[in-house]
This record gives C-alpha cells, structure tokens and sequence, in this order.
C-alpha cells in the first residue's frame, strides 16, 4: 500500500484544539470592542454629569451671592451708617467731608464694608451686575 496522494490524517484532538483557538481568538475580538463601546458610553455619562454639576454650582455661586449681598447691604443700610451715607450722598463738594462730624473709626468702618464689597467682587464670589445694582 502507498501512502503516496494522501495527506497524513491529522489528529482529532488537533483539530479541536486549532478550532476552540480560532472561537477564542474571536471571541476576545469581540469582547475589546464591546470593552470599548462601554469604556466609551461611561466616558459620555461623566461628561454629562460633569456639565450638570458646573450648572448646579453656577445656580449655588448666584444663590449666595445674592444672599450675601443683601446682607452687605443690611450692613451698610444699618442706623450705625446712615450718618456717614446721608454726608456722602448729599455731599456738593464744597467742604471737606472728613473731620468733627464723624470719628476716624467711623469712616474706617464703612469704608472697610466698602473694601470687602470690592475683594468680594474682584475674587469674583460676588456677581458684577448685582453688586453693581445694589452699591452704586
């Protein structure tokens, strides 16, 4: 008998084998993309929840920013500084404003609610447009 025109037989485990190799190798394939898809949706969730907590924090910084400037204004609305305040808006200029009608730490005072109105707004806590609306 001649073996010569036939291919040796190839081992039934062999095959197996090559075959569960080639289902593996795809499903691993299959298993980096649905990796990537969900790798990919999360990535979007963050982004989102990341906007929605920016919005939330712009809606809290304008919430107490408007509560701390009408305490602000309380404040300088208070009897302890209406003296001060009348002097200063019917002020003409023709006299100098400082001197027996209000002591040193009077003005100092008021100015020193005044120099806390302008860090507030300058660090930026404060809104611009309210604090101009309510202290101009």
């Amino acid at each position: 008998m001649s073996l010569r025109g036939t291919r040796p037989a190839r081992p039934r485990r062999g095959r197996l084998i090559d075959a569960v190799n080639r289902w593996l190798i795809a499903f691993q394939a299959v298993a980096v993309i649905v990796g990537v898809i969900v790798a990919l949706y999360q990535l979007h969730q963050i982004s989102a929840q990341t906007e929605l907590q920016s919005q939330a924090l712009k809606t809290t910084q304008a919430t107490q920013s408007a509560t701390l400037v009408l305490q602000l204004r309380n404040v300088l609305d208070a009897d302890k500084y209406k003296k001060i305040t009348r002097a200063i808006q019917e002020h003409d200029q023709k006299y100098k404003l400082l001197g027996s009608a209000f002591r040193d730490t009077e003005v100092e005072a008021y100015i020193g609610n005044l120099e806390d109105i302008a860090l507030l707004v300058k660090e930026s806590p404060l809104l611009s447009d309210m604090a101009y609306d309510h202290f101009s």
